[in-house]
């Protein structure tokens, strides 16, 4: 087995990447304009609601993700390491 080497950086920036979408997040939905949540943003690029071109590949794609997302979550053994 390999020595797993610890980059203590990793961690700030997932840290970073939390606290910037929480304050991109947080001022959208203080915002109250349409169109500017995450939640909107993924409505509008995957077709939800409405059927516009190309929206069954769409909905695959993000279904897909979705999918792997919550395995990759899940199947990881005591030391993080994912079946997937």
């Amino acid at each position: 087995m390999t020595r797993r080497v610890k980059r203590p950086w990793y961690t700030a920036l997932w840290v970073i990447w939390i606290a910037l979408f929480g304050a991109i997040e947080g001022a959208a939905l203080v915002d109250k304009r349409k169109g500017d949540t995450l939640t909107e943003h993924v409505r509008k690029w995957f077709s939800i609601g409405k059927k516009s071109k190309g929206w069954r590949a769409r909905r695959f794609v993000l279904l897909s993700f979705l999918a792997w997302l919550v395995a990759h979550f899940l199947s990881s053994d005591s030391e993080g390491n994912s079946a997937f």
